[in-house]
């Protein structure tokens, strides 16, 4: 079931994610590219258990994580669910991270 993107935003840890274009978004500061890939591999891990996967951007000295069901066409629990497990990672390895900012 598709939610509606206030409630989206509502329900997920707001230090880290932002609704954009109908989509969960978190660009995380990593300081360097050996850490970015170090991320992109536990959050590879997470996704694997959750069995819902963000598309991931790594480009020093960051990472996007972008989150949607695409199958649905929108935004779903599964995603929240996503956002969350991600934000505690976040927070275990102390790493800033934040929505993308909309002009």
């Amino acid at each position: 079931m598709i939610l509606d993107p206030e409630a989206v935003a509502r329900a997920v840890d707001a230090r880290h994610w932002g609704v954009v274009d109908g989509r969960l978004e978190s660009i995380v500061s990593t300081g360097t590219f050996l850490a970015g890939l170090d991320l992109v591999v536990e959050v590879a891990r997470v996704a694997e258990e959750l069995g819902h996967h963000p598309d991931v951007l790594l480009a020093y000295p960051t990472v996007r994580l972008t989150s949607v069901s695409h199958d649905e066409g929108g935004l779903t629990a599964r995603d929240i669910a996503l956002a969350r497990a991600l934000s505690a990672l976040l927070d275990d390895r102390d790493l800033e991270a934040g929505p993308p900012r909309t002009a």
